[in-house]
């Protein structure tokens, strides 16, 4: 179970970065070219986790979004 002690400061980063302010149904995330290099390949770390999840958009861009898991960590440090 993941716990926000067990993240990196920049998953943590990501996390917060991701947080769209809207619930999981409504929140469409960020497109992966506006993150940065860091905040990206902590994305897909966070990813495999199964607190981020990332979906393919018009033109083939990509975007991440936080999980309804990823939205618990984020909120209260733990699932």
């Amino acid at each position: 179970m993941p716990h926000l002690s067990k993240l990196t400061p920049i998953q943590i980063r990501a996390l917060v970065r991701l947080d769209d302010g809207h619930g999981h149904m409504d929140s469409v995330g960020q497109e992966a070219e506006q993150l940065s290099d860091a905040v990206l390949v902590a994305c897909y770390e966070l990813s495999r986790m199964g607190l981020v999840e990332a979906s393919s958009g018009w033109r083939g861009t990509v975007w991440f979004r936080l999980t309804a898991r990823g939205r618990t960590i984020r909120e209260v440090g733990r699932t």
